[in-house]
């Protein structure tokens, strides 16, 4: 699927029925928010934890709800600056300690947790400037999105490699966790001899 055919279709999820269906229900964009800072804290423990894979699907069910709020406020005409202030602040203060807490978690190293923060740091003041000035005229050479590949090319692939240091380093890390017990027991066995 085509990047604009994405963002199309997830504009318009979830439908204008099922937001009715769930204000009538008593399941407001409040609610949405506040399930998703909860998915966001929850996530962080998981990481500090140790548990990159569940604190990875996690933030994949927070993102779904992050999602909803914005959009139930939207359809049932609520959204106001300071709902949009708190889902953006959440977002960019919780999204900020995924990494160290990756890194206190032992998943990955603390010079990639500070390496993404940078980057973090980076988009996110990218991401106002561009936001603040988007009424400036950029000339086109050759590239419909040459933002898109210039500034997010870097940050997509700092994303990818600690998405791949997760998906590999948590089997790895289990491994090197057994390795530890069964040498251990064996020193001890040995040393009961």
């Amino acid at each position: 699927m085509h990047i604009e055919g994405f963002k199309q279709w997830s504009r318009n999820v979830p439908s204008k029925k099922m937001v009715e269906w769930l204000d009538a229900h008593h399941m407001g964009p409040y609610v949405f928010t506040f399930l998703s800072i909860v998915g966001k804290f929850a996530a962080i423990v998981l990481f500090m934890m140790g548990h990159p894979v569940l604190g990875g699907w996690v933030v994949v069910v927070e993102y779904l709800f992050d999602g909803m709020d914005g959009r139930m406020a939207r359809v049932l005409g609520r959204s106001n600056s300071f709902g949009a202030f708190v889902d953006l602040f959440s977002d960019r203060l919780f999204r900020s300690f995924y990494l160290p807490a990756l890194a206190f978690g032992g998943v990955i190293g603390w010079e990639w947790a500070a390496a993404g923060l940078v980057l973090d740091i980076a988009y996110a003041t990218l991401s106002d400037f561009v936001r603040d000035h988007k009424d400036i005229q950029v000339p086109n050479w050759g590239f419909d999105s040459w933002r898109v590949v210039a500034f997010g090319a870097p940050i997509g692939l700092i994303q990818l490699a600690v998405f791949v240091k997760i998906v590999v380093g948590a089997p790895l890390l289990l491994t090197q966790v057994a390795y530890i017990v069964i040498v251990n027991r064996r020193m001890a066995a040995a040393r009961k001899k």
